[in-house]
């Protein structure tokens, strides 16, 4: 449980650093292809679409980011177990972010949103989604991963 909270906390961390990375224009061609994310597939003004806009381009940086991460891992980690709890926790964690991701973009909600609008679920997943429409229309906050704030 300790190993997977602090994993958790270092997801969030090297994700926002991360993030923060493809918001400077040095990053050459993981920021022109992250900001065509907020500039033509979601501007300002069309945050919603009927089916997710983003483009395959946009996994090329979590290729590198998730294959140094996954290496490192297994370098520094005291153990084999420890260091596969950590590779199954960033392959879980940066595939949840990912949907998360998406389903902020399109208009029909997940099925695990439920149904009813005054549910925990949904209340919880409009606030996370209005957390990533403000760093749409202020690229430079809220650089959090998926915007979820536990």
């Amino acid at each position: 449980v300790v190993w997977g909270l602090a994993f958790y906390y270092m997801f969030l961390f090297v994700g926002y650093l991360g993030h923060k990375l493809l918001h400077w224009p040095g990053s050459g061609v993981l920021h022109t292809v992250h900001m065509r994310h907020h500039t033509d597939e979601y501007p300002t003004h069309a945050l919603l679409s009927d089916t997710y806009r983003g483009e395959k381009g946009e996994f090329m940086y979590k290729i590198p980011l998730f294959g140094l991460a996954f290496v490192g891992g297994w370098l520094v980690l005291p153990s084999a177990s420890v260091a596969f709890l950590f590779s199954f926790e960033l392959a879980v964690l940066t595939t949840l972010s990912q949907v998360l991701h998406e389903a902020y973009h399109t208009k029909q909600l997940p099925w695990w949103v439920g149904t009813y609008k005054g549910g925990w679920r949904h209340k919880l997943f409009n606030k996370w989604r209005q957390q990533h429409f403000a760093h749409h229309r202020h690229t430079a906050t809220n650089l959090t991963i998926g915007c979820v704030d536990l």
